[in-house]
């Protein structure tokens, strides 16, 4: 194939040069700095802006296809067109997905934006971005070439990077990359959760090349882009695991650094993908892919990225003075790292019961009847415990691993018996919060920011001295849709759940999911109304290519409280159903909240409702009750007395009420009232 290509010695153009001559196309290429190879393809050495220069050099020559790779204004498409005067059968244009105007989370196929409009020239960045976009129109609006194609990849990796981080001079592949492959910490501002998508240049190289040969590809748009999302720490960890190394990444804010003198005044952590434009957009390849392209595996770019020794190099001798005080940092944190935790997970089944640990108060003495009881569940077959960073302010989680520790050392169980399920989401007291919370974070008290539930995350790890929690719930996320727009919701929980996803694949979590009280019941219509589909989309998307880690619900349920079961608040495929089916039909985990209605049950009625188990106190008739339900994996009640341990371990050896006998009590009692 006879091939005309513009820009062809640096970054994707090298991978594109490179490619080309390994197929053994007739290359003529345009640039103004010798490429090399000139054995193998013909260099024409003019500024492709003279119109009068480009011209002439192409008069009398034909093309099978033209790549254009490094046209950013509307005119020099029209000029290349217009000297080319109808000798190429095909245009390839290489632009970006950053042209697309919708930043909605979804998933956006090519066929969004594709009726550009012109966009005024601007400057800077957006003057790139808007310029791709009007070098689109022109081609798209041309009547001189019969086949147009159109590239768009997201962001660009590899080892010959040449687009460098701002006010750097170091290329921003890189960056993380030379500190990894040397052990070096990986400094990340604690706020920076945005997520991105990388693809390799030898990748667009050959996009590029079947958007050039594929006669499927006329007059189409094509995005390009590798099968991860990843966020700043998810990236900088598998660089870390590639390179086999010792690297730490530290987490904080730039004036903790200056404070430290790390940073100068005024100076910002040094981040290579600070690009948020549609970092919500997920870029559906799938029309490329059935022309053959597929993206090279995370771990092979990865890798690609410590081969250019030079460059390393370079970006490690221009950064001296900074790295040495990034390394005495990371030492005098690491010197005060957290305590010796637990390792493993669980790997049994749940319990029909769990042990609660929210209600009490802060004490010496309200700690002892909790260790007690957490050691008689675990020795009598509860296996599963709830807590919450912030129940009695952090004393329950740290009464519970103290108690796990003593079972374990004491050979009652192993790690592998008990299931921790812990939460964040509501603010812990003003003294224990980590800096940066918002006004309206501290005015609700609640929040699903990434960077402050990482923050609860870590803190409970250490509470609990566990080193991987079982189950991390976030709590009571409809608390912040009083001041967050719907949209903003789940954009958040989107990227809640993309850190929490980088949490399970270093091993600080086993799965997720999300504690509510009446954010799955309420109406559709009601501000506080969480749609479990939109949910669940959010975690497919934070999943990426891999299967999500999203697993549970815990809710309330009782015979007072049972809109779980009875009320139809959430959809399949347009279908409505109660949270209950809805968690069967997509095999969740359903763990039930106030299980005992905090021990307010009335005897007297329960006896009339449940009338075959007069042996049993309202409570356990209600734990029975629970425990029966085939939706539900365990019910949660609180335990804090030998009473109360002794009536649920009862319990877990009745048999199980019938669903006839379920739905006839749950009917029984819409007639009934507590009093």
């Amino acid at each position: 194939m006879k091939l005309l290509i513009l820009g062809g010695i640096k970054f994707i153009g090298k991978s594109l040069i490179d490619l080309a001559i390994k197929q053994n196309h007739a290359i003529t290429l345009i640039s103004l700095d010798d490429p090399g190879h000139k054995d193998k393809l013909e260099w024409i050495n003019i500024n492709r802006n003279n119109l009068a220069e480009l011209t002439f050099a192409l008069s009398g020559k034909q093309f099978d296809a033209v790549i254009d790779n490094i046209a950013y204004r509307p005119q020099q498409v029209k000029d290349l067109l217009k000297a080319l005067d109808g000798r190429a059968a095909r245009y390839v244009l290489t632009s970006s997905v950053d042209i697309y105007t919708n930043s909605e989370l979804k998933v956006i196929d090519e066929i969004n934006d594709e009726n550009l409009t012109p966009i005024q020239y601007a400057t800077g960045t957006n003057a790139y971005l808007s310029g791709k976009r009007e070098c689109e129109v022109a081609l798209r609006s041309d009547v001189t070439i019969q086949e147009k194609v159109i590239i768009r990849p997201c962001i660009v990796t590899g080892p010959n990077d040449n687009i460098n981080i701002a006010n750097t001079g170091t290329p921003r592949s890189l960056w993380y990359a030379a500190r990894a492959i040397n052990n070096y910490p990986i400094f990340i501002h604690r706020e920076y959760n945005h997520v991105f998508s990388l693809v390799h240049s030898d990748d667009v190289a050959s996009a590029l090349l079947i958007a050039a040969q594929h006669p499927d590809a006329t007059d189409r748009i094509f995005n390009v882009r590798g099968d991860t999302s990843w966020t700043l720490e998810s990236y900088a960890n598998a660089l870390i695991r590639i390179c086999n190394s010792n690297s730490k990444i530290v987490k904080s804010f730039n004036d903790e650094l200056a404070a430290n003198g790390v940073l100068a005044a005024g100076e910002k952590i040094i981040t290579p993908y600070m690009n948020g434009i549609n970092q919500f957009s997920l870029f559906d390849t799938s029309k490329i892919k059935e022309l053959g392209w597929a993206p090279m595996s995370d771990d092979q770019m990865l890798k690609s990225l410590t081969e250019n020794t030079d460059a390393l190099t370079k970006t490690l001798e221009s950064h001296r003075n900074l790295i040495q005080k990034e390394c005495d940092y990371a030492a005098s944190l690491i010197s005060e790292s957290e305590p010796d935790l637990i390792l493993g997970h669980f790997s049994g089944v749940n319990s029909l019961i769990s042990i609660g640990t929210h209600r009490g108060d802060q004490s010496v003495d309200t700690n002892s009847l909790y260790h007690s009881a957490i050691k008689e569940c675990l020795s009598n077959g509860i296996n599963t415990i709830d807590t919450a960073v912030t129940y009695r302010n952090e004393e329950s989680e740290k009464t519970i691993g103290n108690a796990i520790r003593e079972c374990i050392d004491g050979g009652t169980v192993t790690r592998n018996d008990i299931c921790v399920i812990t939460k964040g989401g509501f603010l812990p007291v003003p003294e224990k919060r980590m800096v940066g919370t918002t006004p309206h974070e501290n005015s609700f008290g609640s929040t699903i920011r990434p960077s402050y539930i990482q923050f609860m995350l870590n803190q409970s790890r250490k509470n609990l001295q566990l080193s991987t929690i079982d189950i991390y719930l976030l709590h009571n996320p409809e608390n912040c849709l009083k001041y967050l727009s719907s949209r903003q919701f789940y954009e958040t929980i989107f990227l809640t759940f993309k850190m929490l996803e980088v949490q399970v694949s270093i091993g600080n979590i086993r799965e997720y999911g999300i504690a509510t009280w009446t954010g799955l019941f309420v109406s559709e219509m009601d501000q506080c109304y969480i749609d479990l589909n939109k949910i669940l989309k959010c975690a497919e998307l934070a999943g990426g290519k891999h299967t999500h880690h999203f697993t549970t619900l815990e809710l309330p349920f009782n015979l007072s409280n049972n809109s779980a079961y009875s009320k139809k608040s959430q959809t399949i495929d347009g279908t409505p159903v109660s949270v209950f089916e809805y968690a069967k039909y997509k095999n969740l985990k359903v763990f039930t909240s106030n299980s005992a209605m905090y021990g307010n049950a009335n005897n007297v009625i329960l006896s009339h409702v449940i009338p075959d188990s007069s042996h049993l106190s309202a409570t356990q008739k209600l734990l029975k009750l629970n425990k029966s339900m085939m939706y539900t994996t365990s019910a949660i009640v609180g335990m804090k007395g030998a009473t109360h341990v002794s009536d649920a371990i009862a319990v877990l050896s009745e048999i199980d009420f019938n669903e006839d006998s379920i739905s006839g009590i749950l009917d029984a009692f819409k007639f009934k009232r507590l009093s």
